[in-house]
């Protein structure tokens, strides 16, 4: 488990990153020691690996925990959480609407947007509202099912969602 702070700040950092090598993930107001230190635990924990190139990078599971490294329990990173997957189609020549992923897991690969939905609002409006703040676009939302993804990489799990 991330048992301090810059091991957290460690494994989020990461999440946002195909990797990085030491000295571009070591921030500046620390002193290296202390820093390799705590970047051994993160990698002895299965966490991270530095790869071939020399740049760290995080694992399945450290990919798992990424954006999540802050979290008081990280016991609910297996959680599903609810997302709504908004496939979002031009009507004049059926070209889809995807976007690049920003953060691991699925670091820049390509997919339909999402949202967050939330008790106060329909799913639908929830949708709308969603793609104008995102793209500006404007369109009828429909609810179709649901279901879940599992992402696995090299046999492990790498992304879990419930839609």
């Amino acid at each position: 488990m991330l048992d301090h702070h810059i091991q957290k700040n460690i494994v989020y950092t990461l999440a946002f990153s195909d990797g990085m090598r030491f000295g571009e993930l070591k921030p500046d107001e620390l002193e290296n020691k202390a820093f390799d230190y705590h970047l051994k635990k993160v990698i002895v924990a299965g966490f991270v690996v530095k790869a071939a190139d020399g740049r760290y990078v995080l694992t399945n599971e450290g990919k798992r925990v990424g954006i999540s490294a802050f979290r008081a329990k990280n016991d609910r990173l297996d959680q599903a959480r609810s997302t709504l997957l908004l496939a979002v189609r031009r009507a004049d020549d059926g070209a889809w609407l995807m976007m690049r992923r920003k953060s691991q897991p699925l670091i820049g690969l390509r997919g339909f947007m999402n949202a967050r939905p939330t008790a106060t609002q329909q799913i639908v409006d929830t949708a709308q509202q969603v793609c104008w703040e995102e793209t500006g676009l404007t369109g009828t939302f429909v609810a179709h099912g649901h279901g879940y993804f599992r992402v696995y990489r090299g046999g492990s799990l790498e992304s879990f969602i419930h839609f």
